[in-house]
């Protein structure tokens, strides 16, 4: 944090520093309130818990979908793939755009069947696909146990990843 200019920096609270950082300096709120919070309750309150896929996965069901929401620069794909060949299963990555919803769908009936993971990429970028895409997920959650198509439902994953959008669901 840069301190503030003349006998400012001595005068005002931790509280007044980030009042007047909201008024001179909006780009700026988050660090000062990220500060703020770690200084009066501690640093567990202010720090990001560390990212454990393993453990997210863990307490995951293939009734459920893993969502990345994604922020500029982050791909979580390395990632996925990773954990999926220490878990020594498989995943089909679809990056989705135009024309990919039947690759798609593909990916996921057949993942079901053999029990792999399914990462559909970018579901941002097909939000009128996206009630067909939950429309599949209800199916597979009400498939009964002796229906072949889904023999491998239980080892079953699908991972998502998007850009913020009010219209993802």
């Amino acid at each position: 944090h840069a301190p503030l200019p003349g006998d400012w920096e001595n005068k005002v609270t931790e509280l007044q520093r980030m009042c007047i950082v909201r008024a001179l300096r909006l780009d700026r709120v988050m660090f000062a309130a990220t500060r703020f919070v770690s200084l009066n309750m501690g640093p567990q309150y202010a720090d990001p818990p560390t990212f454990n896929l393993r453990a997210i996965f863990e307490t995951s069901t293939y009734k459920t979908p893993l969502i990345f929401i994604l922020s500029p620069g982050v791909d979580p794909t390395a990632q996925v793939t990773a954990l999926a060949k220490e878990l020594e299963t498989s995943v089909d990555v679809c990056a989705l755009g135009q024309g990919q919803a039947p690759v798609a769908m593909r990916f996921i009936t057949n993942g079901l069947r053999r029990g792999t993971w399914t990462f559909l990429a970018n579901c941002h970028l097909m939000l009128s696909w996206m009630p067909e895409l939950e429309k599949r997920i209800t199916e597979y959650c009400e498939v009964r146990a002796d229906d072949d198509s889904c023999a491998g439902i239980d080892n079953f994953r699908l991972w998502l990843s998007a850009s913020p959008s009010p219209q993802f669901p």
